[in-house]
């Protein structure tokens, strides 16, 4: 089965093209590279540098590789309060749905749309299932939430299978600034022997998810050709303290004080997804502990300091 994936040089996407081409798969990449890099994506995976609110580009992409699904994850991510609609509107709706009707009127089996934890809002629960309200609080949110929509009908026009993941918070080797990760922010800091800064109190929780199993999880929904709205988390909650010492223990460093910021407009006091549905259809469960991913990650970004 061949396989197209947006976004592939990007953080998520890099992980799951070479997720899918190791399982077998072939796969290509479509990115404009304005946020992803060339040097992520896996050797052997071919890529299409086009932008996908560009329609005759995507359409001559698909057109070329023949996928009998597309993977749509480009979309940019940006930290609560720090974006005018109209970004989110042009690059993750537009965009999303660009590819989507490329993909429907080539005959595309199979869509899978990466959505996010952000259409939520606050819980009232211990974990979110998919059954709960959506309330979103950002523009990520919103955006997320409105593919949603239009990806339901057009499932129901087209009579094809689509999935829609909505992830929690992913970590990783990899990762970048964009959107203001706080892992990756930790992490950074630690390598350079600096003290965190934490936005709010430092009690809001969230689900952390290790990048390679969001990939894993992408890969399973394709091999089951699981059709719905699935979550992709732990179902545990972390708050931004504990990843703080958390961090600073991967580092292997002695703890600094964070610095306390003010809280983020939008920003959830607690964020956890009950992955349950997603397992009943595809057997796939997160596998990394959060102590385990942050250590690799940390290790990640090591390596980077000794090759330079």
């Amino acid at each position: 089965m061949s396989v197209l994936v947006t976004g592939g040089a990007g953080f998520l996407g890099s992980h799951v093209a070479g997720e899918l081409a190791a399982s077998g798969l072939e796969t290509a990449v479509v990115d404009d590279l304005s946020t992803g890099s060339r040097d992520r994506i896996p050797a052997g995976v071919p890529l299409i540098e086009a932008d996908v609110r560009d329609a005759r580009a995507i359409s001559e992409a698909i057109g070329l590789v023949r996928p009998r699904a597309v993977v749509h994850l480009a979309a940019r991510r940006f930290p609560p309060g720090e974006v005018p609609a109209s970004a989110a509107v042009d690059v993750n709706i537009a965009g999303a749905l660009v590819v989507a009707r490329a993909a429907f009127e080539a005959g595309v089996g199979h869509f899978v749309f990466a959505s996010s934890a952000a259409v939520y809002g606050e819980l009232t629960a211990k974990a979110a299932t998919e059954d709960f309200d959506t309330d979103p609080r950002t523009a990520n949110g919103v955006s997320k939430l409105a593919v949603e929509g239009f990806l339901r009908i057009a499932r129901d026009e087209q009579n094809v299978a689509v999935s829609i993941l909505r992830f929690a918070n992913l970590y990783g080797p990899g990762s970048s600034s964009a959107g203001g990760s706080a892992v990756h922010e930790f992490v950074e800091r630690s390598a350079l022997g600096e003290p965190h800064r934490i936005d709010g109190g430092g009690g809001q929780t969230r689900d952390f998810v290790f990048v390679a199993d969001a990939a894993r999880a992408v890969a399973a929904v394709l091999d089951a050709r699981a059709d719905g709205v699935f979550n992709v988390g732990t179902g545990d909650e972390t708050s931004i303290d504990s990843l703080s010492r958390m961090v600073w223990e991967a580092a292997g460093g002695a703890p600094q004080p964070p610095v306390h910021r003010a809280g983020r407009a939008g920003d959830l006091r607690r964020s956890c997804l009950d992955g349950a549905r997603l397992h009943a259809a595809t057997g796939f469960r997160p596998s990394t502990a959060l102590a385990g991913g942050l250590a690799v990650t940390f290790e990640s970004r090591r390596a980077i300091t000794f090759q330079a």
